[in-house]
């Protein structure tokens, strides 16, 4: 942040109430104060003042009070009482919502003259934005920038945590929401995977354990209903969220069943996703319990070694065999492995995982007929499993 060391030079003198009045009716008068677009979202900037300093071909600078109209993440529109010429470099300062000014550079790209002495200016950054640090967005507005946040994310993009909570398989044809999904996912600490078409969900699915998939219902070749009955006829158990910018209700009741665990309507928020993921899977994404690695107490152990490295490489087989018993509610198949977890667990120097297998088998003997209850263990059991390292 720069120093004001002077006044800016306000070239419109009027009431901040009046200000507002000819934003509005500049506004009203040719443009459009919100695009609800992909891209280039606009929002209103509610302060009443910004500063522009405009810096001169022969050196030398102004300090020029302006009124915001409106700001997207790589530029903003302004009112203002002068002509100003294309191609001037400039710095802009913002108030932030947490009330600290944020000077931000970049070059006036047009200035068109509205009445009298009042000329709207647009200015282009030289670096984007974060538009959640300056303005209050609604949900739609928070779907659509973080759609353009994504889209500035190189497909197949490292967005990862020191946390794996999991591993996701998001499918989507439309490559930014892919992007979208995966940064709000992998941000909560899920390894995520994405496919375009049902073709490369099937071939992933043949290839990795996924604890979680996130499915679009428009799909450009096969529609998502297909490819959610053919998972789960092929024996996927994991937990399916069904998005669709549908929003019937029929839409979401034909996804349920065609196996999917929930629905969701585009546009919806990161809180909307992160909360039907943690449902469905038992876990608190805002615990820092889930982050830590688990290492055994004997890995250095020379012998022991080889039988490490089998033990925990065969971990991801009960871990898919876990999300299967638990989605068939089998019991038997609970129980068996919770015995054999609970039994190896210490022996390996894992001690968490037998701590954990017990408390399954204890809700199990208990609390027989409350699947709830002992789901939400056998998903306690599958994350400390995701934690083992060796």
């Amino acid at each position: 942040m720069k120093s004001r060391d002077h006044e800016p030079i306000e070239t419109l003198r009027i009431s901040d109430r009046d200000k507002q009045k000819l934003v509005n009716s500049v506004n009203a008068g040719g443009g459009k104060s919100v695009k609800h677009e992909r891209r280039a979202l606009r929002v209103q900037y509610t302060e009443a003042k910004a500063i522009l300093t405009l810096h001169m071909e022969t050196g030398g600078s102004t300090r020029l009070a302006v009124v915001p109209r409106n700001l997207s993440r790589r530029g903003m529109a302004f009112v203002h009482g002068r002509f100003i010429y294309a191609d001037a470099r400039c710095e802009v300062m913002l108030k932030t919502l947490a009330g600290e000014w944020e000077t931000l550079p970049g070059v006036i790209r047009s200035c068109r003259h509205v009445s009298g002495i009042v000329h709207e200016v647009a200015v282009v950054f030289d670096g984007a934005i974060d538009l959640s640090e300056y303005c209050h967005l609604s949900p739609e507005e928070e779907m659509i920038h973080l759609q353009e946040l994504a889209a500035d994310i190189p497909e197949g993009a490292d967005d990862s945590v020191a946390r794996n909570v999991g591993s996701v398989l998001v499918v989507d044809d439309f490559p930014t929401d892919r992007k979208l999904f995966g940064l709000w996912l992998g941000r909560a600490g899920f390894e995520t995977h994405s496919a375009s078409d049902a073709a490369q969900a099937r071939k992933q699915v043949d290839s990795e354990n996924f604890d979680l998939a996130v499915i679009d219902l428009r799909l450009s070749k096969e529609n998502g209903l297909d490819l959610i009955k053919s998972l789960r006829a092929a024996g996927f158990s994991a937990p399916i969220v069904a998005v669709s910018a549908d929003e019937e209700a029929k839409v979401g009741d034909a996804a349920k069943e065609a196996g999917a665990n929930a629905f969701l309507t585009k546009p919806f928020t990161v809180d909307q996703l992160l909360e039907h993921a943690q449902s469905l899977l038992g876990i608190d994404l805002t615990s820092d319990e889930d982050q830590q690695p688990i290492f055994s107490t004997v890995k250095d152990d020379e012998e022991m070694a080889p039988l490490l490295t089998e033990f925990v490489r065969g971990l991801s087989g009960y871990i898919t065999k876990l999300r299967d018993a638990n989605a068939k509610d089998d019991l038997d198949a609970v129980e068996g492995m919770t015995h054999i977890l609970k039994g190896a667990g210490s022996g390996y120097g894992f001690d968490p995982i037998t701590e954990q297998a017990g408390e399954v088998l204890k809700v199990v003997e208990n609390e027989r007929r409350d699947m709830e209850k002992i789901k939400q263990q056998v998903n306690a059991l599958i994350r400390v499993l995701h934690r083992v390292k060796l």
